[in-house]
């Protein structure tokens, strides 16, 4: 018998036809011409409940941040160059991030998190031969975090086994409950769509990005109901990365969580050569390691890295 807790939360899921209908409306929309309370509504509106999967990032965990520097300057001096621009700076929709909201961006390893921003390299007449210098900054999260898991999209679980893993545990762990056949298939179908939206690697605009930064305002609601130190705040999103062709995972993280529950333990300088962005490969060499850190300055060593 169900208790009327599992009735409620059942009624509030369309069926799996309607969700159908609502995925290819909200597909036809033209993001360029909606606002971002109205794009809310409308996805509210449809799909009553956003499913959500999790995931713990655990302490001690390392995360990489880059950023390209500027040809013909010194390196990155300063911790705050490295970091999450100030919020004037933010001038564009991101993937996670509205215009003036900061985001902590950061990767599972230092490979993926050079490659995410050597992107603008494929405009070059000729790619392949182009070289970037970079700068990689390296934190180590202080306590486990609780981020939102997009596993959902099964054109990459061929690529990624721990991606699929996920998924089919997941689907293990709803069948075994006491929720209708239904209401399964409309939440995995939700999911699917969200994940697709993270995962799309046709991005024409930054307006491409408001269905994912859609699921990122959904979580920081979410923890606007719960104590601050409540368990079940998330401290942002893990995905595959696009830039990649989904071989690592990106993390997002709300700008309050980066700053409380992550330590800055090194900094790299590097350089980026001969980018493969077919194959989301590229060759990469150290140069320069941080040797000390002090009221946010990095000195830098003056040997080459080894």
């Amino acid at each position: 018998m169900k208790d009327e807790y599992t009735k409620d939360f059942e009624r509030r899921f369309p069926n799996p036809e309607e969700v159908i209908r609502h995925i290819d409306y909200l597909k036809s929309l033209d993001l360029t011409k909606i606002s971002d309370s109205e794009l809310d509504k409308s996805i509210n509106d449809r799909f009553k409940f956003i499913p959500i999967t999790s995931l713990m990032i655990p302490a001690g965990s390392e995360i990489f941040r880059a950023r390209v520097n500027p040809p013909k300057t010194n390196a990155f001096n300063k911790l705050q160059d490295i970091y999450a621009p100030p919020s004037e700076f933010i001038t564009k929709y991101g993937r996670l991030n509205k215009p003036g909201e900061r985001i902590f961006y950061g990767a599972v390893n230092f490979k993926l998190a050079a490659f995410e921003v050597v992107q603008e390299l494929r405009k070059s007449f000729n790619p392949s031969r182009e070289h970037a210098f970079l700068v990689i900054g390296i934190w180590k999260t202080k306590v486990d975090l609780h981020v939102a898991s997009i596993h959902n999209d099964q054109n990459i679980h061929d690529i990624r086994t721990d991606i699929k893993g996920r998924y089919e545990s997941d689907q293990k762990m709803f069948k075994e409950g006491v929720l209708e056949e239904s209401v399964l298939s409309a939440n995995d179908m939700m999911l699917q769509f969200f994940s697709e939206e993270f995962t799309k690697s046709e991005i024409r605009s930054e307006f491409d990005y408001r269905i994912t930064n859609f699921y990122m305002s959904t979580l920081k609601k979410m923890n606007s109901r719960l104590p601050p130190f409540a368990e079940e705040r998330f401290d942002g999103v893990n995905y595959p990365s696009v830039a990649m062709k989904y071989k690592g995972d990106n993390i997002a993280l709300f700008i309050d969580s980066a700053d409380s529950k992550l330590e800055f333990v090194n900094a790299l300088q590097v350089i980026c050569a001969n980018p493969d962005f077919e194959n989301g490969d590229f060759t990469a060499g150290i140069l320069h390691e941080m040797e000390s850190f002090q009221n946010g300055e990095i000195n830098w060593s003056k040997e080459l890295y080894r």
